[in-house]
């Protein structure tokens, strides 16, 4: 497929909105983030006020029964500083492999990139042998050349038509690169609304 359309941030935002590891790690941040707003949350006091009901030797009592629960300083400060350690950590990692995912898709864009340029050059070397052919066929036809001539730009072309080989079997290398870069394929691949204007 061509690239034409599609740009390096389009394959950017695929890779970082899809890819499995990221969105692993974008789950895994979101719960060490839950976790350090538990903790944070149990450094106040918790209040709880609710209707109650007693019955003592016959007596029936309607109670407001006020509990208030409170952590010490000393026991929550280390649980923040624990939780939010982890919520870093976890941050630290995220970045490091969104920076991974941007250079695996940047490589690969290149590589797939060049390896096109690769077969449009291949393309028009054997475009250019057979026209050779050709001609040289028309000057055998007529006497102005001879078979050996002939028969060595045949196989110049064919030499060229195995480059041409060889830099296919290259692109659909640089292809798998970079679809194992996104993780989809290519083809899957829509450009932003800003390329298409």
């Amino acid at each position: 497929p061509s690239l034409a359309s599609i740009s390096r941030m389009d394959l950017r935002r695929e890779a970082l909105l899809g890819r499995a590891d990221i969105l692993s790690l974008m789950k895994e941040y979101q719960a060490s983030h839950a976790a350090l707003k538990l903790v944070i949350s149990q450094k106040y006091p918790d209040v709880r006020i609710g209707p109650g009901y007693l019955w003592n030797q016959g007596q029936h009592f309607f109670a407001l029964p006020l509990d208030l629960v409170f952590a010490t300083q000393y026991s929550s400060s280390g649980a923040i500083k624990e939780a939010l350690a982890r919520r870093n950590e976890v941050s630290a990692r995220f970045m490091a492999v969104q920076a991974q995912v941007i250079g695996e898709v940047d490589r690969g864009y290149t590589t797939y990139q060049a390896a096109l340029d690769k077969i449009h050059a291949a393309q028009a070397l054997v475009h250019q042998h057979k026209r050779r052919v050709q001609m040289i066929e028309r000057q055998v036809a007529v006497g102005e050349a001879d078979r050996l001539s002939l028969k060595l730009a045949e196989t110049e072309l064919q030499t060229a038509r195995l480059s041409q080989v060889d830099t296919l079997l290259q692109a659909q290398q640089a292809l798998g690169l970079l679809e194992d870069a996104i993780q989809r394929p290519l083809a899957s691949v829509r450009p932003s609304v800003q390329d298409l204007q």
